[in-house]
């Protein structure tokens, strides 16, 4: 497939699923730290958790950086929401995430050092900082961007949680237990590494607080990712040989095929491009007795990304 005209459908395809999904509009390149470099997984001194613009690393384990848009720019002074007025429910979501004990819908988190709240129907869009109460634009490329109590971790006591433009789903601080966001290991509880979990390249790249960061870490076990892409999270963890199943995720540069049950660690790719592996019931023609193998794939599905395994047809 043709790299130039996969992103252009990638950047349409998206732009429908805003325009059709919740209130959330399509930002710009804003949003991330300028002086970030990507050093692949695992790090300690990696990028925002979700990093946005032209991508020039060289993928995991690549020596180059990130170019970004800095979101500090034109930022005014902040109240305790981060939002329009008028939003007074939560509850816990992901994470690290505190429930102020109110209404019980929503989110909200005080990690950051006072209240801040996330309404049940989602963050208000933004290309800006300086267009959210909070002065906190969460951007993600071509999805946009939505208010949030953070879009870095020097916002937070710990690290900046993932955001997701497409849903509304706002980020908040988190409060550096397995599966926060994190740009460095500073961001993340002792005992744990700041690991690169997704990289779509020029879209998106995910890094959050692990249990491992390779094989080497888990004393015998496996180093596998599992993966969230509604809330467009994930982490790395020590599993057993043989324990993941159809559907869960599996690292697959690397023991993959040992991690699944099924013996087959496939990848993903969303619009032709490789992204992540899941565990599945085939990786090739090979596994299907005579049928054929359909391959896994990434897909927008409504407002979300999915996670599809390869299945024999």
């Amino acid at each position: 497939m043709n790299m130039k005209r996969s992103w252009l459908g990638l950047v349409g395809v998206m732009g429908l699923a805003i325009g059709c999904g919740p209130t959330v509009g399509v930002g710009g390149a804003e949003g991330s730290s300028s002086d970030g470099t990507s050093t692949g997984r695992p790090t300690t001194g990696m990028t925002r958790g979700v990093t946005v613009g032209a991508d020039t690393t060289a993928g995991r384990g690549g020596s180059g950086t990130t170019s970004a848009v800095d979101t500090t720019a034109g930022r005014t002074s902040s109240d305790s929401s981060g939002l329009p007025p008028g939003t007074t429910t939560t509850e816990t979501t992901g994470p690290g995430q505190t429930d102020s004990g109110s209404s019980g819908e929503g989110s909200s988190s005080s990690g950051g050092g006072s209240m801040f709240m996330c309404p049940p129907q989602g963050g208000a869009a933004c290309a800006t900082p300086n267009e959210c109460a909070s002065n906190a634009c969460w951007v993600v490329g071509p999805l946009g961007g939505v208010c949030s109590e953070c879009d870095e971790d020097a916002d937070c006591t710990f690290g900046c949680g993932h955001g997701n433009p497409l849903n509304g789903t706002c980020a908040t601080c988190c409060d550096g237990s397995l599966g926060c966001g994190c740009e460095t290991i500073a961001a993340c509880q002792a005992g744990l590494s700041c690991s690169e979990v997704i990289n779509i390249p020029g879209i998106i790249t995910v890094a959050a607080c692990s249990e491992c960061g390779n094989d080497g870490d888990c004393g015998g076990q496996l180093c596998s990712p599992t993966f969230d892409l509604v809330a467009l999270s994930g982490h790395y963890e020590c599993v057993a040989a043989s324990s993941q199943q159809i559907g869960d995720g599996c690292e697959v540069s690397g023991s993959g095929d040992q991690q699944c049950a099924s013996g087959n660690c496939a990848q993903a790719s969303l619009m032709g491009i490789p992204v992540l592996g899941v565990c599945s019931e085939c990786d090739s023609d090979a596994d299907c007795n005579g049928g054929s193998c359909n391959p896994a794939e990434v897909a927008l599905v409504g407002a979300n990304l999915m996670i599809i395994p390869a299945m024999c047809v």
